[in-house]
């Protein structure tokens, strides 16, 4: 187990390079607060660390993980907004009126969660510092309505050298939660999900997990132009701010909602002004958990 989970972060050489930016004492927190019973989750709360460095952490304290530790965020909804690369910050590609239609949606259609899966911040010559101010004013915030954010490579970029935008991005704007970077983990009703944004840069990468009891999982991938669902089936849907540079396209976005033991996926494209629904479909939970004890 400790060695699948030293090859999950990236190997012992990325797990001693990371570990130089914390004190021991650090380490020795982390470890303790788990062996109480608090979740990585709550860890990261404690210490200002990121969920990411927490599993870090607690590979160097050769501690065992198992599937029922992975657990980021329970979204508490059976029904959430999936979309990708809204780019803010990037004059070039941003589109703030794209965006502002699917938070509408979302109000009018009572939905109270949305997961952004790469790149809210824009590519851009702006420093991490404005584009974040651009999304403190500027990023549509409603009542009620929260967004869980994934990095991706744009996020990898900005908060790698320092965590200052970030803190200020989560204390100024806290209905923007942020999840880490590359993939998170979270729970949608019964269903396990697994969210990912590939950034072949990052090493780090948190083992697939298996469900926890009498639940299944299903894998949400966000790229530039596509989402793919359970690593097989991919929408081909451009992301909300290509619309400025491609004019042909359609931007789009993806609803999902629990279904008793499936999800039910529904593609939205945006057109003149409106947001039409393509085909839905079902999407069956993939490596059914088989029951093993803690």
């Amino acid at each position: 187990m400790i060695k699948k989970w030293y090859n999950a972060v990236g190997g012992i050489s990325v797990i001693k390079s990371r570990m130089t930016h914390f004190l021991k004492w650090e380490i020795n927190k982390a470890k303790e607060l788990f062996q109480s019973g608090k979740t990585i989750h709550e860890i990261g709360k404690e210490l200002k660390w990121s969920y990411n460095d927490v599993l870090v952490a607690l590979a160097y304290s050769k501690i065992k993980l198992s599937d029922k530790h992975l657990l980021r965020y329970d979204i508490s909804s059976k029904r959430f907004i999936f979309l990708t690369g809204a780019s803010i910050g990037d004059p070039q590609t941003e589109n703030l009126d794209n965006i502002r239609s699917i938070y509408c949606y979302a109000v009018e259609h009572n939905i109270s969660k949305l997961i952004v899966v790469g790149n809210l911040l824009g590519a851009g010559n702006l420093s991490a510092d404005e584009k974040v101010e651009r999304i403190i004013s500027h990023y549509p915030s409603f009542n009620g309505l929260t967004t869980f954010l994934l990095g991706g490579a744009n996020e990898y970029n900005a908060f790698a050298g320092t965590a200052s935008p970030l803190r200020k991005l989560t204390k100024e704007r806290p209905d923007i939660k942020y999840l880490g970077v590359s993939q998170a983990y979270v729970r949608c009703g019964t269903l396990n999900v697994l969210l990912t944004n590939d950034i072949p840069q990052y090493s780090l990468r948190i083992p697939t997990p298996k469900g926890l009891p009498g639940e299944g999982i299903i894998t949400l991938e966000g790229g530039h132009n596509f989402y793919k669902m359970n690593g097989r089936r991919t929408i081909y849907l451009p992301t909300p701010s290509d619309a400025q540079y491609r004019p042909g396209d359609k931007p789009g976005f993806v609803e999902v909602i629990q279904r008793d033991n499936h999800a039910i996926v529904s593609p939205h494209i945006l057109t003149d002004g409106k947001i039409k629904s393509k085909r839905e479909f079902v999407l069956q939970p993939i490596e059914p958990y088989q029951r093993k004890k803690y």
